[in-house]
Order: C-alpha cells, then sequence, then structure tokens
C-alpha cells in the first residue's frame, strides 16, 4: 500500500474537497465567585517561547500542573463556535439562562438551559485573533503575527510554538475547521467576500502554513453539511467560525439586539444539524459543543457607546470583556451552572481533557477544566 494507515491519519481529514480534579473554586455553584483574576489581563508579558499563561483563571491550580475535574467525560467530537464583540449582558440580559425573556438569542439561551453556562467567563484581550489564538495554542504571542512588518511576518505561519493542531496530530486526531465564506478548502489568503483571515488561528501555526495536507483541513462551512451527511465524516475536533455578516460583531449603529438575532439564526439554521446528530444524541452519543464570543462590547460597534474591558467581577478593566459561554452535549449536566471565573486557557484546558490529548500547552498548563459535565 503506498501510503501508510499512520501516514493517513497524521495527514488529518485531508479530503475537504470531496464533499465526502478540579480546584475547589472551580466546581459549579449557584453564587458568584468573587476571586479576581491574577496578573493585568492584557497579553503584553509573553514571548513566542510559549512561556506566557496570560491571565490567570481564578480556576487554575497555580502550581503548574492543570487543575482536572475527578470523573472527567472523555469525547471523540469536540466542537466550537465563536461569534464576535457582544457582552454576556447583551446575550443574557435576565443574568443566566434561566429565562429566556428578553435574549435576542432565544434558540442559544434554550440550548444553555439543556446543557451548561459559565456565568463568569471573560476574554483575556481585545482583537480577534489574538482570542483565536488563545483558545488554540493557550496564548496570544505577542509580537503579532498579523500585522507585524519585516520578512518574518511577510506571510502566516510564523508561530512555531505548540497548539492544538500540533496536539491533535501527534494523537492520530483529526481536525477540520470551517469557516462561511470561505472560497474553498485549503484557502491560505487574506479576506475573501465576507470571511476574514483574522478569525482563523490555524493558518498562522507553521504545523498548518508548512503542509498543504493539514491546510486542507481548512474548509468553507458548506464543508460541516457534507460531513453530516451519509457517507461523511465528522471530525474529533472542529472549529465552525461565521463570517463577518453572521459573527454579530457589526460595525457603526446597528443594534445589539438585531446582530444577535441575526447570530441566533444563523447558529440554528447551521449547527442545529449537528446538534441533531447521532454523535449529540443522549443514547451514545459524546460530542460536545462550545458557544462563545471572542470578547464584549466594543465602543463604535453595533451602537455601542463604551467597552467592556473587564477581567473577572472584581476587575473591571486590562482584559476583552464578559462574555457568554455555553457547553452543549449529552454528558452535559442539564441546567449546570459554574460561577468562577474562567477564561480562555480554562477552555483550551477543557477541550485537551474532553480529547484526551494530554498537551496542555502554554497557558493552559496552569488553567482548570471548566465543571459543567
Amino acid at each position: 500500500m503506498g501510503v501508510s494507515l499512520f501516514a493517513l491519519l497524521l495527514s488529518g481529514l485531508c479530503a475537504c474537497g470531496s464533499g465526502a480534579g478540579a480546584s475547589s473554586s472551580a466546581q459549579a455553584s449557584t453564587s458568584p465567585s468573587s476571586a479576581a483574576s491574577a496578573g493585568s489581563g492584557a497579553s503584553g508579558g509573553e514571548s513566542s517561547s510559549g512561556s506566557g499563561s496570560g491571565l490567570a483563571s481564578s480556576g487554575s491550580s497555580g502550581s503548574g500542573t492543570p487543575a482536572t475535574q475527578s470523573g472527567f467525560p472523555s469525547s471523540q467530537h469536540v466542537f466550537v463556535v465563536m461569534f464576535e464583540n457582544q457582552s454576556f449582558s447583551q446575550v443574557f440580559p435576565s443574568g443566566s439562562a434561566a429565562s429566556c425573556a428578553g435574549s435576542p438569542m432565544p434558540y442559544l439561551c434554550s440550548l444553555a438551559q439543556s446543557g451548561g453556562i459559565a456565568t463568569h467567563f471573560y476574554a483575556n484581550t481585545h482583537g480577534s485573533l489574538r482570542s483565536y489564538l488563545f483558545n488554540t495554542s493557550g496564548s496570544a504571542w505577542e509580537g503579532k503575527p498579523w500585522d507585524c512588518s519585516g520578512s518574518a511576518c511577510s506571510s502566516p505561519g510564523v508561530i512555531k510554538a505548540d497548539n492544538i493542531v500540533r496536539a491533535l496530530t501527534n494523537n492520530l486526531k483529526t481536525w477540520r475547521g470551517y469557516f462561511e465564506d470561505m472560497p474553498e478548502c485549503g484557502y491560505m489568503g487574506a479576506g475573501a467576500g465576507n470571511y476574514t483571515q483574522h478569525h482563523n488561528p490555524f493558518k498562522w501555526y507553521s504545523d498548518v502554513a508548512d503542509s498543504s495536507a493539514q491546510q486542507d483541513n481548512m474548509c468553507p462551512l458548506t464543508q460541516l453539511a457534507a460531513d453530516l451527511s451519509p457517507g461523511g465524516t465528522l471530525p474529533n475536533f472542529g472549529y465552525i467560525i461565521p463570517d463577518e455578516a453572521d459573527d454579530a460583531e457589526g460595525t457603526g449603529s446597528g443594534s445589539a439586539a438585531s446582530l444577535l438575532s441575526r447570530a441566533d439564526n444563523w447558529l440554528k439554521t447551521n449547527v442545529g444539524p449537528l446538534l441533531s446528530s447521532p454523535v449529540f444524541q443522549k443514547s451514545g452519543g459524546d460530542g460536545i459543543l462550545i458557544v462563545t464570543f471572542d470578547e464584549g462590547r466594543v465602543a463604535g460597534k453595533s451602537g455601542d457607546k463604551s467597552s467592556d474591558n473587564a477581567c473577572s467581577p472584581t476587575q473591571s478593566s486590562g482584559c476583552g470583556g464578559h462574555v457568554a459561554f455555553v457547553i452543549i452535549g449529552p454528558q452535559v449536566a442539564p441546567g449546570s451552572v459554574a460561577t468562577a471565573t474562567y477564561h480562555f486557557q480554562d477552555m483550551l484546558h477543557t477541550m485537551i481533557h474532553l480529547l484526551g490529548l494530554g498537551d496542555y500547552m502554554n497557558g493552559a498548563s496552569t488553567a482548570s477544566d471548566i465543571p459543567l459535565f
């Protein structure tokens, strides 16, 4: 056989075009955490060595070892949806998912009621790509490969440090990014239509930039329907990104409510079929879906006059704001609520634990599981 099974697995899902024990502070509870995040909330102290963890979470162990929830489930199908630039209070005006009245995202709210919600989840920093990099590698990688100058930054793929693509590949697990309005699988260009490269973390990692097989794991959103169809195959890790028309970010005077309503309809139309698939059914399903936002509201967008820069319930500036964080799946405790303070490194830590990767990279090394299972 010309190509070994190992090589096929190592390259991931590349036939894209065919269509074919937690610390006590991290436990779920019903009372808000009063612990502030350590650090300034910015990631300016990080270096490309990967040693910087950015913001320390109140749920983290702080010992250099991950804080893991005992009895934690495993999953072969973890998916993420990232929306943009709206704060928790804009998505859940009642302060929780207990009542969906008044929420401009009733579908997401209903998913939170049947799944779990972290009520004090905060973005580490403002700037879309920084957040996407943080939840796929545990660092925002100062040096800004997306806007720096000079020959070293003339093309994407300059981040050579550890990231989730490397961990998945090393563990023979498959991954795929689904990007609305991306022209084709393997596209490494900048903007196209309403697709933007700043919402795609994978192309900035050397693991992808240096491998055409890995590049083919980045596909248009239409690939998700193909992977859900008879004969299709879902990856172990999927990253689902709406385009700039559907991601709730908005510009100018468009209201947050109208943008969130459009995003909610997008979620129901495009991700609802995934939640109806066998991997998300109570009988035998192990699917996990995380829905969150890259950062809180930003002044000048969707009619907002001020920015949400909060880091925690007790630190109101220096970070990317208070955002919604919802987990859905048959292994999630229905109606569960986690009230400790969490950040993107905790999200990454949780995904690594669910997938059994064992590589708690960069900032995820001292982060915690988000205990909604």
